[in-house]
């Protein structure tokens, strides 16, 4: 059984997340209890996401951010 779980270790782990995930999820709390939440909020603290903050252009007015994938040529 121990042979087992130290060869397994990243699997049981993951699993044992996500069951956390979907009950902290499930159970109406007045706190967020979500372990993505909590990483997204230490991501957003170090790595601050440009697509959240509002520009402005030399006018005053708000730039639209646009996401564009570029098509690539098969040939």
């Amino acid at each position: 059984m121990i042979e087992f779980v130290n060869e397994n270790w990243l699997v049981i782990l993951t699993i044992a997340v996500a069951i956390y995930e979907i009950i902290a999820r499930r159970i109406p709390t007045t706190g967020n209890w979500s372990i993505i939440h909590l990483l997204a909020q230490i991501a957003d603290i170090i790595i601050k996401n440009k697509a959240k903050t509002s520009e402005t252009d030399e006018a005053g007015q708000p730039v639209e951010k646009t996401f564009r994938v570029a098509k690539r040529r098969r040939g």
